[in-house]
């Protein structure tokens, strides 16, 4: 996922964290059969919009936006208020953001990626580009180790073609296990985010192929964080 260039873009990405779409109701584990969900469902989509609409919540989303523009710190800031909730009040209560003393910095995580494998931010990078060449903000595995596969493809052929008869073993094309494992490290790491709501519906009925994550870092922010190999970086600029 790119780093959100807008509030309102910021505002779309998180607000996912709060609303479910009607029609993911039952990927996400809800009892669609269940009377008065459509109601309820709407009553809360309208009380999210209020809520956008009031000045504490909005100088809190803008105070995030312009420290960090990090989905997953709004979300945190998120649980206190999400935690007092209760059936005799569903009203979401943030406090000022001068007052607001987040549970974990805010602070970009781009200084994990000097310590990424090569591998790592092979994956990274292709899962980024598709942001770009693919328009989408959410990537599963399987698409980027397709763009990753294809891009060490046409490396081998540059190199053949120029007379390089070898990339080196930093640039060997890895297995579809071995990249299995290095994606699930930057999972760990939280530089990929769950699209859905906690990761719910994508943990139940989807496996690593299929599981959708938006990326916490833009293509343009790897080059700047970390010495790339020259045919990563080629990658972040021949789009």
């Amino acid at each position: 996922m790119s780093v959100p260039r807008t509030l309102q873009t910021y505002w779309d990405a998180c607000r996912q964290g709060l609303v479910v779409d009607e029609e993911d109701l039952k990927l996400e584990g809800f009892d669609t059969r269940l009377k008065g969900l459509s109601e309820f469902h709407e009553y809360w989509a309208r009380k999210i919009e209020a809520l956008r609409k009031t000045p504490v919540f909005e100088d809190h989303l803008e105070y995030l936006y312009n420290t960090s523009k990090s989905v997953p710190a709004f979300l945190t800031s998120c649980v206190l208020p999400l935690s007092a909730l209760s059936t005799s009040s569903l009203e979401l209560k943030f406090t000022p953001s001068v007052n607001y003393a987040p549970l974990e910095p805010l602070d970009s995580r781009h200084h994990l990626l000097s310590a990424l494998s090569d591998l790592e931010l092979a994956l990274l990078i292709s899962a980024a580009r598709l942001d770009i060449v693919a328009h989408t903000d959410t990537v599963n595995f399987s698409m980027a180790y397709d763009e990753y596969t294809s891009q060490m493809g046409k490396q081998r052929v540059q190199s053949a073609s120029s007379g390089v008869l070898a990339l080196g073993a930093a640039a060997r094309a890895w297995g579809r296990g071995t990249a299995a494992v290095a994606w699930e490290r930057l999972v760990s790491l939280d530089l990929l985010i769950p699209a859905g709501i906690g990761g719910r519906s994508n943990a139940a009925h989807g496996g690593l192929e299929s599981k959708m994550w938006k990326l916490d870092v833009a293509l343009e922010e790897i080059p700047p964080a970390v010495e790339l190999p020259g045919f990563l970086a080629k990658w972040c600029t021949q789009i």
